[in-house]
């Protein structure tokens, strides 16, 4: 863990995109992109306390997953830019 932190979390970048996107209204709608299964079904989640947001903000929700330094997860606006997580 200590080798992904230290490479996929510079102190000027800390935070990535996961991969997961919100797929409808509610608070805890969350499905993998790659897969399109649901995030809660998944097995596993480490949402940080609070999180996911209410996405109700019009103009632009907070409807994408991003990670953390910690690796907690947040919910974010997906216009915001930050690097990437892959599987390989």
């Amino acid at each position: 863990m200590l080798i992904l932190k230290m490479t996929f979390f510079p102190a000027k970048s800390p935070s990535a995109w996961l991969g997961g996107r919100r797929y409808s209204t509610g608070v805890d709608d969350f499905v993998w992109a790659y897969t399109n299964t649901s995030v809660q079904d998944s097995g596993f989640t480490f949402w940080r306390s609070g999180e996911p947001t209410d996405p109700r903000d019009p103009a632009e929700p907070a409807d994408c997953m991003r990670i953390r330094n910690g690796f907690q997860w947040f919910d974010s606006k997906c216009s915001r830019t930050f690097d990437i997580l892959c599987e390989i």
